[in-house]
């Protein structure tokens, strides 16, 4: 389920916002960068994108605790 999640949060981001995100996955572990230069309405639209993905995961989490962890690192450029 967050495989899936994610990969339509990344797919949103390139295909429908047309932010050229960088992004790397790593034995589970999926980051995306954000250019810093970008737009303020693709800013607001990946932020909508992003803190609904922190939702459904937070909600799946609650769910299946037992097998889901996630942390949240913020990081402010």
């Amino acid at each position: 389920s967050i495989s899936s999640l994610t990969q339509a949060v990344v797919m949103g981001l390139q295909d429908v916002c047309y932010i050229g995100i960088r992004m790397t996955i790593d034995d589970g572990y999926l980051k995306v960068i954000i250019p810093q230069d970008i737009e303020d309405r693709k800013l607001r639209d990946a932020q909508v994108l992003l803190e609904t993905l922190y939702i459904a995961i937070r909600d799946l989490q609650s769910g299946y605790s037992k097998y889901i962890s996630m942390e949240v690192i913020e990081n402010v450029y």
